[in-house]
Formats: C-alpha cells, sequence, structure tokens
C-alpha cells in the first residue's frame, strides 16, 4: 500500500462539520467523499471507487470519539479495510487553556498512533513538554510531532501503518489485556478497552468529556 500516493487516496469528510477552507485545495489533489453519522455508524452515500488503495477517514468532533472508534472499526471490516495509522491533532492553545479538555485528548491519544502538536503560538514549551510527558510517564508507545505552519517534518514517519497505540481495540483478538477491570472479573466478565467498556445499564466505564460542550458552539473544535 502507498500511503501517500494521491492517485490513490481518498478523503472521508464528516458531513456534519461544514465546510472548511482546506475543502477546496483537497478537491484539487484528491477525491473526497462527505460520511454522516447515522444510527451510531459511518454511513456513505455511495460506495468508494474500486480503485481506491488508501482513505483518510477524518474525525467528527461532535461525535464521542469511544464511539467512532467502534464504528471505525465496523467500517473497515464491511469494506475489507486494513487500519493504517490514527492520528490525533492537538490544539495546543485550546488544551492549554481549557484543562478540562485534557481527558478528552488523553482518550483520543489512548487510540493513536501519532499525535500532532498544533496550534503551539503563545503556548510555553514547558506545558507542551509536560503534556507529553504525561503519556511517556504512562509509557504510551505512540509519538509525538510538532506541526510548523501546517507541515510535519517527516511525512513518511508519520504515515508509516506500523502501530504504536497502545490500545489493542483493532486487533485480531479484540482485547487489551492492559485494562483489568476489578469489578468485571468479580462479573466474570471479559476485560475490555477501558474507553470502551460499559456497565450493565450501557454506560461508559470510562466515559470521555463532552468536549463541544465545554468549547461552545462558537469555538473552534479540538482537533483545528
Amino acid at each position: 500500500m502507498d500511503f501517500t500516493s494521491e492517485s490513490s487516496a481518498t478523503v472521508l469528510l464528516p458531513e456534519a462539520e461544514g465546510p472548511h477552507p482546506l475543502d477546496s485545495e483537497l478537491v484539487g489533489i484528491t477525491k473526497t467523499f462527505p460520511w454522516q453519522w447515522k444510527d451510531r455508524s459511518i454511513s456513505l452515500n455511495e460506495d468508494l471507487p474500486p480503485e481506491v488503495e488508501t482513505v483518510f477517514l477524518l474525525a467528527d468532533s461532535s461525535v464521542d470519539p469511544a464511539d467512532q472508534i467502534e464504528a471505525t472499526k465496523s467500517f473497515l471490516d464491511l469494506r475489507d479495510l486494513t487500519l493504517g495509522r490514527i492520528l490525533t491533532l492537538v490544539h495546543c492553545g485550546l488544551a492549554e487553556a481549557k484543562p478540562e479538555l485534557i481527558p478528552w485528548y488523553q482518550g483520543c491519544i489512548h487510540f493513536s498512533d501519532v499525535v500532532l502538536l498544533n496550534r503551539r503560538e503563545n503556548v510555553s514549551q514547558k506545558w507542551i513538554r509536560e503534556f507529553q510527558d504525561g503519556f511517556r510517564q504512562e509509557y504510551f508507545p505512540c509519538f509525538f510531532e510538532l506541526v510548523k505552519k501546517g507541515c510535519v517534518a517527516n511525512t513518511m514517519h508519520v504515515l508509516d501503518p506500523t502501530p504504536r497505540r497502545i490500545s489493542l481495540f483493532f486487533e485480531e483478538d479484540g482485547g487489551d489485556e492492559s485494562f483489568v477491570d476489578e469489578d468485571a472479573e468479580s462479573l466474570d466478565l471479559p476485560a475490555e478497552d477501558p474507553y470502551l467498556a460499559r456497565y450493565p445499564s450501557g454506560l461508559r466505564c470510562k466515559p470521555l468529556p463532552d468536549a463541544p460542550s465545554i468549547l461552545g458552539s462558537n469555538t473552534n473544535t479540538p482537533s483545528t
């Protein structure tokens, strides 16, 4: 698979996000398709062209990341696609200004192979270092990359499909042996990914904050 081939790549854009200034640039270099969040799944209005080799799926910032992770696995299986990498784009300015967003980012990074640190203007180096150290101290295998003027230093390194995520949800066994819930053990329930596990009531055991509510409707999303 040529992960950076313009001729074989397609970008799936969340319809709910609305237009973005970069959309017109994407149209000029690759094919784009809108996707919708329907019945807790990723829905396309039309099938992907058979010649497509690489698909970039942009998440919907208004939908819970854990729900989208589950839906992404189903989306891949249904279309016989292989997961390459999951990237989280961190708006450092917002994360510093809104500490209550940190748990949201922690959940996203739990599933990520690469973390792109963007919008670092007026953000102290101390904050950026401490943000990264928080994950390194927990032995997260993902790597962090600085975004400068909208670009990364080594695109091939970022897009190399070698897994670097701590979650094993997308592995064949579908489990995460690093997480063991004592309550689940007492009920003879299988261990699940901590961000995907649910109580018998259906509620998440480790829910993520509602980022849109934290930011307000007129504020840029965390991934901008």
